[in-house]
């Protein structure tokens, strides 16, 4: 909660205010996003209300998404709709079903000259006097009664709730006094909209799997490492949520904010900032990425005295390496499959990613993570040592060919796409220890797989085999003038 700077010690100010020889004008230009939503039956709402826009949906919206049943859509103006939180509480800016029901919201309330608009949380919008200097946290009569009315427990206290940050200051205000001689003193410009915030406050929408899909007006989704992930105001700066507990409470205490962003593909995210309007309408730069909340004693990666892996926090996943140099390491659960995370934190104490296979391992790139039998997982580089069984299981399951090889006495070797526009072809090939075993590189018909994609200007010969992302495939080598250029078998771009 943002405390307001204290009144102008002028003693001709003070002493106007003293003798109450003054009145309050309230210049208003606020933003003034109405909290009380009904839900109609059919496509119109009642006197006072009018069908609610994506736009306001979307700043409100945990109190919008509880308003539907789970497995239901309201209807939103302009044929949006808005679905329940067995849907994500997603917003479809255009949906052309039939929806029997429809998402209303109240109007907007014109307050007098010497009032302000508060914004009710969980109680109405109403007007009110401005007393000055203000107090957000004081205990108030007016707003207590409209809290117990409501059935949302006692007043807590006020605060200035903010829209999403852009590039324009939005939402302010200037209270101003005039004093007996007609001057004007300003006291405070103030941004964003005041809000009544009562005992039981609103609190964030959750899908069947127990994940935050949508968050109170004025707020964000914060998430965790070891603190759970959750719904704090926008431009919170001291590890509160929006019931104002502590989120790190049982974790050492608040350590600070990181802006986190996922690396993927060749040419990874890099950090940077946004030029942005903050809450006192100054600008300020602000890092981009998703905010995680960072405790003072965060769970991390566990190693022994010999730098093996012991065991990863509960909110990363274990992957394992393969072949030898591919360590095991603790990933992201939404991150690229091509990183992990680093035993060396950076100079803030936080988690890095780093590429295991091109940068750790020097093993080329990562070409998949596979799900073991066991439920393990693995990641697999373009340059293995030796064959991985899923991983070999899934490239016969996609083989266009759909070849299938006898299992007791033969074995299945993947086609080679080392060079370009050049595929040596899938096949079956015999066992060393089988009877009908003559020479490496023949199928089983005694072919030579690479020869036979032999030019007069170009001969492919087989140099043993390679396990690219875990799959036995023929090493062809090309002499002569006419070979093609290599194949960059470097990044492969698949999911996880």
């Amino acid at each position: 909660m943002r405390a307001l700077d204290k009144r102008e010690t002028n003693p001709g100010i003070i002493l106007n205010f003293l003798v109450n020889l003054s009145f309050l004008i309230l210049c208003v230009a606020v933003s003034s996003a109405q909290a009380q939503f009904l839900v109609a039956d059919g496509n119109s709402c009642p006197t006072g209300f009018h069908l609610a826009s994506a736009e306001e949906v979307k700043l409100s919206h945990s109190e919008a998404c509880v308003l539907a049943s789970p497995g239901e859509a309201l209807r939103l103006s302009g044929l949006a709709s808005i679905a329940g939180a067995s849907a994500n509480c997603d917003i479809k800016e255009l949906d052309l079903r039939i929806l029997e029901r429809s998402l209303c919201q109240s109007n907007n309330i014109q307050c007098a000259d010497n009032e302000q608009l508060v914004r009710g949380q969980t109680v109405p919008d109403f007007c009110a006097r401005v007393d000055l200097p203000e107090d957000l946290t004081s205990w108030d009569l007016a707003a207590s009664w409209k809290c117990h009315e409501n059935g949302n427990g006692g007043f807590s206290h006020f605060q200035y709730l903010h829209t999403p940050p852009s590039e324009l200051c939005s939402a302010q205000s200037v209270i101003t006094e005039t004093n007996i001689l007609g001057r004007v003193v300003e006291f405070k410009q103030v941004f964003g909209t005041k809000t009544l915030l009562c005992d039981d406050k609103v609190q964030p929408a959750y899908n069947e799997a127990g994940k935050i899909v949508a968050c109170p007006f004025g707020s964000e989704l914060v998430k965790g490492h070891t603190a759970e992930e959750h719904c704090a105001f926008y431009w919170e700066d001291s590890g509160l949520n929006t019931n104002a507990e502590q989120v790190c409470k049982n974790l050492g205490g608040f350590k600070g904010y990181q802006y986190r962003i996922f690396k993927d593909d060749y040419l990874p995210k890099l950090p940077n900032t946004n030029q942005l309007c903050g809450p006192d309408g100054n600008m300020v730069m602000i890092p981009n990425g998703q905010k995680t909340i960072i405790c003072n004693n965060e769970q991390l990666p566990q190693y022994d005295e010999f730098g093996e892996l012991i065991s990863c926090p509960a909110y990363t996943i274990r992957v394992n390496g393969h072949s030898t140099g591919v360590v095991d390491h603790c990933a992201f659960p939404e991150g690229h499959f091509w990183y992990g995370l680093s035993p060396e934190l950076d100079e803030n104490d936080y988690l890095v990613e780093e590429d295991i296979c091109f940068n750790v391992a020097r093993r080329g790139s990562a070409v998949r993570r596979v799900q073991n039998h066991d439920g393990s997982i693995t990641l697999l580089c373009s340059k293995e040592d030796f064959a991985h069984p899923v991983a070999t299981e899934m490239e016969v399951a996609s083989d266009p060919s759909g070849l299938s090889c006898e299992s007791k006495t033969q074995e299945y070797i993947a086609a080679n796409r080392q060079y370009s526009g050049l595929v040596f072809r899938s096949h079956c090939a015999w066992l060393p220890d089988a009877e009908q075993f003559i020479a490496e590189g023949l199928d089983i018909n005694g072919v030579d797989v690479c020869g036979e994609r032999s030019q007069p200007h170009s001969v492919f010969k087989f140099a043993g085999y390679i396990y690219p992302g875990g799959v036995k495939t023929p090493d062809c080598q090309c002499e002569g003038g006419g070979c093609p250029s290599s194949q960059d078998s470097g990044r492969f771009k698949g999911p996880n």
